[in-house]
Formats: structure tokens, C-alpha cells, sequence
């Protein structure tokens, strides 16, 4: 199935903040029911330790926060050590009103932050959530190499493959809306309005979606990004699966120089 670049509302600039936020704050409580990410844990740590734990990570496109309200606690049980978090975007919506996480050390960057130029005060290493299929080709690859230039590694996993079965599954996203949206965080009565008065949300997201699986990369065209950006100076690993119901692509890359060991049971392609 060849990848579209197709509009989505969340990408308009002329689209309200608070129409976005319905999209993010969605999509924060829909990963923090599902956790998707979780099964590549010990494949974060292994990237996160090879740049070393306490230098921490930068999440670029956070939107509502992610994944972020139970994935900061679960990484730094699995390293053994606090993991300071901090949450980027290039709108910074939650930074007002969310937050993601009590035990963890997570903080919002309140300025703009653009993932295909990272501030160079701004280390650690990077994450995206749910937030690459919005870039094109050519701004993916300024994404993979910004990191590449500042020797950080770099995770980019989507709730989403591109295939038949995801487009079907897109169709039921209206009604993950209707039944998820009592519990999206933090509680609005213009989003309950805007979902179960005037149906805006639910249609909203059920067309970003749709589009989303259009957009979302292969874990081959993954690779072939990181390797024309690193050459062999990255260790790249990609692939697809499932956690219950929710399909997932990532991929993760990590400086081949102070790379550390990749056992033989970690799934994936590499370079």
C-alpha cells in the first residue's frame, strides 16, 4: 500500500487549539488504556544507556503528554534510576493543564520546540510518540538527523501500521471516542459537547486517524531513513507488532560507538 501525505486536522494551522487538544488529550488517554509501548522497554533502556540513563529524555511532539503518565514510571523501574523527562511540541497544548505524571520526573519545555532542530541545550534522548507519520519524507529524515548530528539516540513508535487491516480499524475509531472520552484527562465540558451534543470529535478524529495509516511509514522505509542519514554510525532497529488489539511500528536508533549489547531475542531489522 503506498504511503499518502493527506491533510490532517490536527496538522492545519487554522484548526482551533481547543479542537486540537480533543485530537491529543484522545490520543494521551487512549495510549494510557492500551500502554502499546511497553513490550519495547527493555529496547528503550538499552538506547537510553548508551547515551546513559541520568542525561534523560527529550519527547518531541507531545501533545497531551503521551504515553508519558505511566511510561516514565515503567522506564525508570527498568533502568534502576530516575529518568528525567521532558515534553516538547511545537504548540505546547498540555503544558497549561496536563500532567503526566506524579512519580515521575517529567517537566513541560514551555517555549516552541521544532523536532527537526532540537535546541542544543536540550539533550537526552528522543522520543515521538504517535507524532512521525505527520512529517514527510524529507522532514522525517531532518528529524532522524538532528538526533544523528548530536550523537543522541532517538525512538519514534506509532500506534498505527499501514495496511488493510489498520484502515479497517480506523473505522471503529468513532466509537472508541464515544466510550473513551468520560475518562480523557483533563475533564472539559466543551470536549463532552463537542462529542456527545455536536459530534465534532468523533468525526474529527475518525478522519486523523484514517489518514494517519495512510501516512504511517514501514518499518523498511524506517530503516532506509536512518541509514541514508547515519550511514553505519547508528544501529538501527524496526519492525511491527501487536500488544492485545493495537497494532504498533517504531523504530530505534542509538550510536553504534557507544552502542550497548543488542541480545539475540530483541526483535526487529537492523543496519
Amino acid at each position: 500500500m503506498k504511503r499518502r501525505q493527506l491533510f490532517e486536522f490536527n496538522d492545519a494551522p487554522w484548526v482551533p487549539v481547543v479542537l486540537k487538544a480533543l485530537v491529543t488529550d484522545y490520543l494521551a488517554a487512549l495510549t494510557e488504556w492500551l500502554q502499546p509501548f511497553t513490550a519495547q522497554l527493555p529496547l528503550m533502556v538499552r538506547a537510553l544507556r548508551s547515551r546513559g540513563a541520568a542525561a534523560g529524555v527529550v519527547d518531541m511532539c507531545s501533545g497531551g503528554g503521551g504515553p508519558w503518565r505511566h511510561l516514565g514510571r515503567q522506564l525508570e523501574r527498568l533502568a534502576g534510576q530516575p529518568v528525567p523527562v521532558v515534553l516538547t511540541d511545537i504548540q505546547p497544548l498540555g503544558s497549561a493543564g496536563a500532567t503526566p505524571g506524579a512519580d515521575a520526573e517529567i517537566t513541560w519545555h514551555a517555549t516552541p520546540v521544532d523536532a527537526m532542530a532540537v535546541p542544543p541545550t536540550l539533550r537526552g534522548m528522543r522520543t515521538l510518540f504517535n507524532g512521525f507519520h505527520h512529517f514527510a519524507p524529507l522532514d522525517a529524515k531532518h528529524i532522524l538527523r538532528d538526533a544523528v548530528v548530536r550523537n543522541e539516540p532517538i525512538i519514534v513508535m506509532e500506534l498505527l501500521q499501514r495496511n488493510i487491516e489498520g484502515l479497517l480499524t480506523a473505522l471503529f475509531a468513532p466509537l472508541l471516542v464515544l466510550g473513551l472520552t468520560p475518562w480523557v484527562r483533563p475533564f472539559s465540558w466543551t470536549r463532552l459537547l463537542l462529542t456527545y451534543v455536536i459530534p465534532v470529535a468523533p468525526l474529527i478524529i475518525w478522519w486523523d486517524t484514517f489518514v494517519s495509516v495512510l501516512r504511517c511509514y514501514t518499518p523498511a522505509e524506517l530503516l532506509a531513513m536512518g541509514q541514508a542519514v547515519a550511514g553505519d554510525d547508528y544501529v538501527w532497529v524496526a519492525d511491527t507488532y501487536r500488544c492485545g488489539l493495537a497494532p504498533v511500528t517504531f523504530l530505534v536508533g542509538y550510536p553504534r560507538d557507544c552502542a550497548p549489547v543488542v541480545h539475540a531475542d530483541d526483535s526487529g531489522e537492523r543496519a
